[in-house]
């Protein structure tokens, strides 16, 4: 289900984020994704992605586009809620511009293709 959190700027509180995903989860989202993130945490926030994880649903979050050593928020919150996702190109190697998985054993961190995705159209469908 879409939920729209954002402005069309792509502007908006990280309030009205945890407002959707309160929102998806009430409404029966097993999967929830997020493609945004930031250097900071929110406890709302947070108490949101726990929220929707103890009705089930599982929420996916990236690591974050900064090259760090660990993923930025709210792919932070994976060590208890959800799972973060960091970018390999081609080649399996990371993506200069993910977000690590650091050191942090209990953090739950895959990685999926990032670079050079290409989406394939067959006109005679």
């Amino acid at each position: 289900m879409p939920v729209k959190v954002l402005n069309d700027q792509g502007q908006g509180s990280l309030s009205s984020v945890a407002q959707g995903v309160r929102y998806a989860a009430d409404n029966g989202a097993k999967v929830i994704h997020f493609s945004l993130g930031g250097s900071v945490g929110s406890s709302e926030f947070q108490a949101a992605i726990q929220y929707a994880s103890s009705k089930g649903a599982v929420v996916v979050m990236a690591a974050g586009n900064s090259g760090g050593l660990t993923p930025g928020y709210p792919a932070a919150y994976a060590t208890n809620w959800g799972l973060a996702v960091g970018a390999v190109n081609q080649n399996n190697n990371f993506a200069s511009f993910s977000n690590r998985a650091g050191s942090n054993l209990s953090l739950a961190y895959v990685t999926a293709s990032g670079v050079n995705i290409y989406i394939f159209h067959n006109s005679k469908q």
